[in-house]
């Protein structure tokens, strides 16, 4: 039993490392060797649970898909519009952050690679669906563009994410939340 742990925690150390690679270089800029230095694995340990790299973003884009939809679960006890909103985008973005491999599915599908769906497409219809929420409920103006709207919200949190802080530390939470602070009255009916 020892060494069928051995070669599952192996395999997960992989993925992990292969995800991080990813995060930082995309799919076409990550080279194996690469993912094999940072765990300090053989090539032959590599290659005994991948193929090739594209067996290992395979991967990832299973396991992605199957967290991404959790990610998404939509919870009814966030309340409507902005406040469903701003719950999605706390909760979507928190588990990005958290989860290297999460980050490497939506960079994956971002650059085209493997059959990763549209996530991000996804999360926009979320988002799309809590702003007219709140555009009926009278809490956002009239005049917001849903669609330009959740895809800008989409596009700063993914900027914030792989960007790293001027000042030091690891304050993603605080920065996606303070961006929030600053857009949320832009949105607010007058």
């Amino acid at each position: 039993m020892l060494r069928q742990e051995q070669k599952e925690r192996t395999h997960q150390v992989i993925l992990d490392s292969a995800a991080v690679e990813f995060n930082l270089h995309g799919y076409a800029g990550t080279r194996t060797m690469e993912i094999i230095d940072r765990i300090g694995l053989s090539k032959g340990a590599l290659y005994h649970h991948f193929q090739n790299k594209i067996d290992i973003a395979d991967e990832l884009n299973t396991l992605g898909r199957t967290q991404w939809a959790e990610t998404l679960a939509v919870d009814e006890s966030a309340g409507r519009g902005l406040t469903a909103l701003h719950a999605l985008w706390r909760s979507v973005f928190g588990a990005v952050h958290e989860h290297p491999r999460l980050q490497a599915y939506l960079r994956l599908c971002s650059e085209g690679v493997g059959e990763g769906g549209t996530p991000l497409a996804e999360l926009q219809a979320l988002f799309v669906s809590r702003l007219q929420q709140a555009i009926a409920d009278k809490e956002v103006r009239e005049t917001i563009d849903t669609r330009g709207t959740s895809a800008a919200l989409i596009d700063i949190a993914w900027g914030v994410l792989m960007s790293q802080s001027p000042w030091g530390g690891d304050d993603t939470e605080a920065r996606l939340d303070h961006i929030w602070d600053l857009i949320q009255p832009g949105l607010q009916a007058r």
